[in-house]
């Protein structure tokens, strides 16, 4: 895009707050830039230009001109509109009015539900513009683009100015371009509202959907408990419809009794999310532990219990009147499982289970818990040849949400070296749709 960028944003940590003339400093100090609150279009020009990089905070309504804002800022990192965080002024209708100074466009952040907001497009702006995206709004509060009146002073009939997507695919854009229909402007109207319902920092749930799959791949995952202490190393990667994770897991465990065995493990993931307006990355970290009870020669006990926590780096994420810069998260997980579990000579063998499990996420002013009845079967065929063990392991089940999951492991192990490895492969199916795993196995006993 071409043009002068006026940018916004949300800076809570704010140290001192100084009255200095008709506005208020809030001092930056060094490389930083200065932020000031101004309590009216008049207070802008009274901005000194000392060369520093100025952030203005407006706080009462009123006609600002975009060319004044951008002058007064130098260049400045960010302009933002807020009246919740210093209580509000008396006029709430704030006018933007993009004059014939301003050539270029408009990137603001929107803080709390700023009502009546008003962009005036004056005629000396558009003859000057010839951007198709002429204004952009990068973080939305709920619903924020409904408060936006936008005026047209030339009331022209040659162009129509409807909300899209940026070119740059994140955040929105009003974009211009040839009056058509009214039917177009109406459907521009609702993939506006479709645009806004996938923005993170408006829907903090989305923030959570890398460490649930992370938590639900984990609670049905093909595990083989070994007979001797081991140590393992295992890369992995998952996949949904608009994020990724990668990571390794650090595996150990024993039999404890002839019939107690217990692992423990612990890993750390990369994520990446990006759908069509937003995108943020996170780092999760986490460990569990897991159990297996033989009861006798066919009945069992299996069970797993884990925690991770994660640091997400995403700004201006709305935490109910407030908003958060790179919020952390934390979420546990646990299931048990009862099985029993059918040898044939040939080396095939069944073990139907019924299980619960349960799982709990928070971030921000948002906490996801669920919780289900599963059941399900493994089905696998071992067999020894040469001096190594090979294994074939299909699992599948079904929850009480309708949700299903299904995995493949294959493996192989060497029984005087005391050596071997796996990959497996899986899907499930939850509430943001169907995610895949895959994941290998380097395993050494002692």
């Amino acid at each position: 895009m071409k043009g002068k960028i006026l940018t916004s944003f949300i800076a809570i940590n704010m140290i001192s707050i100084v009255s200095a003339g008709a506005y208020q400093e809030i001092s930056g100090g060094g490389l930083a830039p200065d932020t000031y609150v101004v309590s009216g279009p008049s207070e802008v020009s009274l901005i000194p230009n000392n060369g520093n990089h100025a952030d203005i905070l407006i706080n009462n309504g009123g006609t600002y001109n975009l060319s004044e804002l951008y002058t007064s800022s130098a260049d400045a990192n960010q302009v933002r509109i807020n009246f919740d965080m210093y209580g509000g002024g008396s006029n709430q209708i704030i006018i933007l009015n993009a004059d014939s100074g301003f050539n270029g466009l408009f990137d603001v952040s929107l803080i709390n539900d700023v009502e009546n907001l008003q962009i005036r497009l004056t005629d000396g702006f558009l003859n000057n513009i010839t951007d198709e995206e002429i204004l952009r709004f990068t973080n939305f509060t709920t619903n924020a683009g409904g408060f936006i009146n936008l005026q047209d002073e030339t009331n022209s009939t040659v162009y129509v100015y409807n909300w899209g997507v940026c070119s740059s695919g994140i955040g929105m854009c009003i974009v211009r371009s040839t009056s058509d229909t009214y039917a177009t402007g109406q459907r521009t109207a609702q993939y506006e509202q479709q645009v806004m319902s996938i923005g993170v920092q408006n829907n903090p749930k989305m923030l959570l959907q890398p460490m649930i799959a992370l938590h639900q791949h984990g609670l049905v995952r093909i595990h083989d408990f070994s007979d001797d202490l081991f140590i393992s190393v295992s890369p992995e990667y998952y996949n949904a419809k608009h994020f990724q994770n990668a990571g390794l897991r650090l595996n150990s465990g024993t039999k404890l009794t002839g019939k107690l065995y217990v692992d423990v493990s612990a890993y750390v993931t990369k994520a990446d999310f990006h759908n069509s307006v937003s995108n943020f990355d996170s780092g999760i970290y986490g460990g569990n532990i897991r159990f297996k009870y033989d009861i006798d020669e066919a009945l069992f006990l299996r069970g797993i219990g884990g925690i991770s926590y994660s640091k997400i780096h995403c700004d201006n994420v709305k935490n109910g009147n407030d908003v958060t810069n790179n919020p952390d998260s934390f979420g546990f997980y646990a299931g048990l499982d009862f099985g029993t579990k059918f040898n044939f000579e040939s080396g095939l063998f069944l073990s139907p289970f019924v299980g619960y499990m349960a799982q709990s996420e928070k971030v921000v002013d948002v906490h996801q818990k669920d919780s289900a009845l599963r059941i399900g079967s493994d089905i696998g065929f071992k067999y020894f040849m040469d001096g190594m063990t090979y294994s074939y392991i299909l699992r599948a089940g079904i929850d009480s949400h309708a949700y299903f999951d299904g995995s493949i492991g294959i493996g192989i192990w060497t029984v005087a070296d005391k050596i071997g490895g796996s990959v497996s492969f899986g899907i499930l199916d939850s509430d943001f749709g169907l995610s895949g795993k895959v994941s290998a196995d380097i395993k050494i006993a002692f």
